[in-house]
């Protein structure tokens, strides 16, 4: 009671005496503010308390840990939700650890993987509060339902280390100029942690592919940028550029195109038969080579048709 009628305490004191300051410090009310700030500016972890709880409750952590890792791992690879449940069942009798009875279905999973998202998201908005300067990469794409959904990446740099980090999937009722330009804005916004303020002002490139919706000299996405961003940099995908120049240059060449279309007689004449195949590994094993014909189209034209070459080649021998 007497500490707390103390004039440092009470209404403060201008008397800085080394005899009236040491006796302030040496009374209760002084060392439990300093418990208390100490405590409140400790890094968490290292709080007596806080370690005492994990310490009560470190089977419970433990426990919790394994979980998320699980979960991490499912999200990680792309696995259903229902892949969890036997992969709980599967570290128990692995490791010999009991995880107990609760969050071991699907839901949990989910939830698990929505905080984990959640954390990566927070550590993504940090990062970009701290860069002075970002871009945006996006591309459309459809889901398993067929909707119309735009995928978005950011490139941004902290102390010269470059990022590329993913942003967001979202659907899009319609994918035109307009909707997916708003689309990006209220995603920076709700998932980048941008504000009106500083949306713009941060903004120095945007990239995507060549369709008109994006690259419109009048209302496509980048021009509609451009108008808010008068700075702004927009660059067409310059491995979809090189991909249709490779197109272009080869679409009149009869050359390129027998080649192009021996290359796929090969692939069909032993993807659509089991026989085919067991016979072309038989003779790759009699010769010493390897490899089996690929398909010479796809969404990436140029890796695609180099592979196909190259599978070619390899198997030549066998082929004779």
């Amino acid at each position: 009671m007497r500490s707390k009628q103390s004039k440092f305490v009470k209404d403060g004191c201008k008397n800085f005496h080394i005899k009236a300051l040491q006796t302030h410090r040496a009374s209760e009310a002084h060392k439990k503010c300093t418990a208390h700030e100490k405590a409140a500016r400790a890094t968490p972890g290292t709080n007596p308390a806080e370690g005492a709880l994990q310490v009560m409750n470190q089977e419970s952590f433990n426990k919790m840990r394994i979980l998320f890792r699980i979960s991490h791992s499912i999200a990680k690879k792309g696995r259903p939700f229902s892949d969890y449940a036997w992969s709980t069942d599967l570290h128990e009798v692995t490791h010999g650890v009991s995880l107990g009875k609760t969050y071991r279905n699907d839901k949990a999973c989910r939830t698990f993987i929505g905080y984990i998202a959640e954390a990566e998201r927070l550590a993504l908005v940090e990062d970009l509060q701290k860069a002075l300067f970002y871009s945006t990469l996006t591309d459309g794409s459809t889901d398993s339902s067929v909707c119309e959904a735009e995928i978005m990446y950011v490139r941004y740099s902290n102390h010269g280390e470059i990022s590329n980090k993913f942003l967001a999937l979202r659907n899009t009722p319609r994918a035109n100029a307009e909707n997916v330009t708003t689309l990006i804005e209220t995603t920076l916004k709700e998932y980048g942690g941008f504000t009106d303020a500083n949306l713009y002002t941060k903004l120095v490139g945007f990239g995507a592919d060549g369709a008109s919706v994006n690259m419109g000299c009048h209302n496509g996405i980048a021009a509609r940028l451009q108008r808010k961003q008068p700075l702004l940099t927009s660059v067409h995908c310059m491995a979809h550029r090189l991909e249709l120049a490779f197109k272009k240059v080869i679409q009149d060449n009869e050359a390129q195109l027998k080649v192009f279309e021996f290359l796929d007689s090969i692939y069909k004449f032993y993807h659509n038969s089991s026989l085919n195949r067991s016979m072309l590994r038989q003779c790759c094993s009699a010769f010493g080579t390897t490899g089996i014909p690929t398909r010479l189209g796809g969404t990436r034209w140029i890796p695609h048709t180099y592979t196909a070459l190259i599978n070619f080649w390899k198997m030549y021998p066998s082929l004779e």
